[in-house]
């Protein structure tokens, strides 16, 4: 291991040749220096400290350095992602040389290097590591550096608009929506408040305060009157960065076919909200509603990184998004704005108020432009680049009158960093280009990522940070999201065991601050023949990514809930039947396909195919099962037999604590990545619940699965304490 301090050439010298006393002068004093000078640093994953002696005497440690950790409030005992590391191979106490007399102390120490290494972990506190230094330098015997790692900045992603379309007189209408997080530090929802016409209802999934009154899974009505659920009713939401929360459900009961509009008002630490005020991220719930509507592509408008006195453009389109005309009366930048933004209305011609731009249902503007043209370059206390920040107006006859588009640019001295990544199926498998369509992964098979990026600069150490996410509006429902060992390593793995499509995105930055991006799409499409994903949430469990541990020594158990997929061949036998006199079939030792069962023809090579009791392509098989949270649990049948028929289950098998989930089934056919059911159920599960969903038929392209549900109601099939044989 190569040392962290370097020598005169000889081993160190621990006794020191007196100063002279008397004759009048000035007494010779060591000085300890610190490089970097600062005592209050910020640190991202490594920060290192040099010690020398500027004095004229040399500078004795009397001990080696110390860090003390302030961690966040509720973490686990033990919990230190710091580390400190002291040179090898010292003993103390430990003498520096003075910088201006080095060859008069052949032997001595000439300079310390400490370094603070920081794990990243999910974190609801700037956590802080304090290292102290002692010696004998008389104006500072001790010396302390305090290094924060500061919370990344959030930002709170949700649709706009929920639009429940033409909800006749009397009639019921269900919807959702996910609030996302899109930025690089955990998002904390503090509280929700909602008004509108009644009607409206809204379920706040969260996990309720020993104070509240409200009931689980409670339908809170909307009203004229604000209404607001904050910290005394529920426990503060926390949502980790490039994850989503929800489904939230929403339903509008009509009483007319007139239009209705209710407002959710969502508060949360995203710093572009003034929490303290109670403004928050904005969801509009939509039923009979029509009128005039615009949306600007893209929203936000981000530059990334510009060059210091450089022009860069990004063509933007308005699009009318409701079912009247919409009239354009300006575009301008909101007044406090950067004076680096400018906006290029001339492709749209002259327009004003009197004479506005009229845009048809459906209908696209021709493309303008806004600029950013940085002429300085912004930093903060630590010498970090601070981005130059504004907001686009686009005054409209819409009822909201102006829509607000975030501005966003970094400006940067030189030219950035190129951001390049491969991806393989496997660690050295063939190579997965953009575009490219993959089957779902299962048990340890992973796609591996590597980042490839360079510094065009060629700055000493190149790319100084790097961080992986996917697109959170395009990713499928129930993607785990989750990269290992983390989203800011290289090489990272991710498994992606959904049906859909993924774009992968890597953003680097370089040692001046610039950053760069580049993405890559990959689809992942349904095996032939017969495939089901079950995926669920469990709206208490704040992290349903994590992975359960074992073990006698393990403090991670029962992580997330455990819910299991079952198919069943119509030969099953039991002796629990449905409404119609039917047997179940779930938990039939060879003829339900579930983790006990997961292949059929080990347990019995002729239960569900006897013309080919051998091959795996003409028997049944899961995938995947998945004990710990969100799922997916993954069923596949490659060459199903024709005409046969299979029944679907969900069983909540054990909850770990977790309590009530909300299960989605998808079924997919003939290798079509459009499913031919697609469910999530409204109302949660309970433990041992069975989910009885329907019958796939898997060889029928005209009836491919038939749900059931209860003829009174038309709700799903739920039976309440369904018997296991592990009960």
């Amino acid at each position: 291991m190569k040392n962290t301090f370097r020598f005169l050439g000889l081993p160190v010298v621990l006794a020191f040749v007196a100063s002279a006393c008397g004759g009048g002068s000035s007494a010779a004093l060591p000085n300890i220096e610190l490089t970097p000078s600062v005592t209050d640093a910020e640190i991202e994953s490594t920060y290192s400290i040099t010690i020398t002696n500027t004095g004229d005497k040399p500078l004795t440690l009397g001990a080696a350095a110390t860090m003390t950790v302030t961690g966040c409030p509720g973490d686990a005992d033990g919990t230190n992602p710091f580390t400190l590391v002291l040179p090898a191979d010292v003993a103390y106490p430990l003498a520096i040389a003075p910088q201006s007399t080095l060859s008069d102390y052949p032997g001595m120490a000439a300079e310390i290097l400490l370094t603070v290494n920081y794990d990243a972990i999910p974190s609801t506190c700037d956590r802080v590591a304090t290292v102290t230094i002692t010696s004998d330098d008389p104006d500072r015997p001790t010396v302390q550096v305090r290094l924060k790692v500061v919370l990344g900045e959030p930002n709170i992603a949700v649709p706009e608009v929920v639009d429940l379309g033409f909800v006749p007189e009397n009639t019921l209408m269900d919807g959702t929506f996910t609030i996302s997080n899109t930025g690089s530090g955990d998002l904390h929802v503090k509280s929700i408040t909602f008004l509108g016409a009644a009607g409206f209802f809204i379920k706040w999934p969260c996990v309720h305060t020993a104070t509240s009154t409200l009931v689980t899974d409670e339908w809170l009505s909307i009203t004229s009157q604000a209404q607001t659920i904050g910290p005394d009713d529920c426990q503060e939401i926390v949502i980790q960065k490039n994850e989503s929360f929800g489904p939230v459900p929403v339903k509008y009961q009509s009483s007319s076919s007139d239009k209705a509009v209710a407002t959710i008002v969502i508060v949360s630490d995203d710093p572009d909200y003034d929490a303290a005020s109670g403004v928050g991220a904005q969801v509009e719930l939509r039923a009979n509603y029509g009128g005039p509507c615009v949306r600007v592509i893209p929203a936000p408008i981000e530059f990334g990184s510009v060059i210091l006195n450089d022009i860069k453009a990004i063509s933007v389109v308005l699009e009318s998004c409701g079912d009247e005309d919409v009239e354009i009366q300006d575009i301008v930048k909101q007044d406090d704005s950067s004076s680096v933004f400018q906006v290029d209305t001339v492709p749209l011609g002259a327009f004003n108020a009197a004479n506005p731009l009229v845009l048809t249902p459906g209908a696209k503007s021709q493309p303008f432009y806004v600029k950013c043209m940085p002429e300085k370059i912004n930093t903060d206390a630590t010498g970090s680049l601070v981005a130059d920040t504004g907001t686009l107006l686009v005054k409209n006859s819409s009822a909201a009158q102006v829509k607000k588009v975030p501005l966003k640019c970094l400006a940067t001295k030189a030219e950035c960093a190129v951001c390049e990544f491969t991806i393989r199926a496997g660690k050295n498998g063939k190579e997965v280009k953009d575009g490219d369509s993959i089957n779902p992964m299962y048990k340890t098979d992973v796609l591996y990522f590597t980042d490839e990026s360079y510094d065009l600069m060629v700055s000493p150490n190149g790319i100084k940070r790097r961080l992986w996410s996917i697109d959170p509006l395009t990713k499928p429902q129930g993607s785990p999201d989750t990269f290992n060992p983390t989203n800011t390593f290289s090489p990272v793995t991710y498994q992606p065991n959904i049906v859909g499509t993924y774009t992968f995105a890597l953003e680097v930055e370089n040692e001046i601050g610039c950053i760069a991006t580049c993405q890559k799409t990959v689809k992942v499409a349904p095996p032939p023949g017969c495939h089901i994903e079950l995926t669920w949430n469990t709206p208490s469990d704040p992290d349903q990514t994590d992975t359960c541990c074992t073990g006698a020594s393990c403090q991670n158990k029962d992580c997330g809930s455990d819910m299991d997929l079952h198919v069943v061949h119509p030969k099953a036998t039991g002796l629990e039947r449905d409404m119609n006199g039917e047997v179940y079939g779930y938990f039939d030792t060879n003829f339900d396909n579930y983790w006990m069962n997961s292949n059929p023809m080990e347990a019995n090579p002729y239960s569900w195919d006897a013309a080919n009791p051998k091959d795996p392509l003409h028997l049944p098989h899961l995938d995947r099962d998945d004990t710990d949270g969100a799922g997916p649990e993954n069923w596949t049948y490659a060459i199903p037999v024709d005409g046969l028929c299979y029944r679907v289950g969900v069983n909540y098998f054990d909850d770990h604590g977790w309590g009530r989930s909300y299960p989605t089934i998808r079924v997919y056919t003939n290798g079509s990545a459009t499913a031919v059911y697609d469910k999530t159920l409204s109302k949660a599960m309970n433990i041992d619940d069975m989910w009885d969903v329907g019958r796939v038929c898997c060889t029928d392209v005209v009836t491919p699965f038939i749900e059931f549900t209860k003829p009174s109601s038309g709700e799903p099939v739920i039976v309440a304490n369904y018997p296991t044989p592990f009960q």
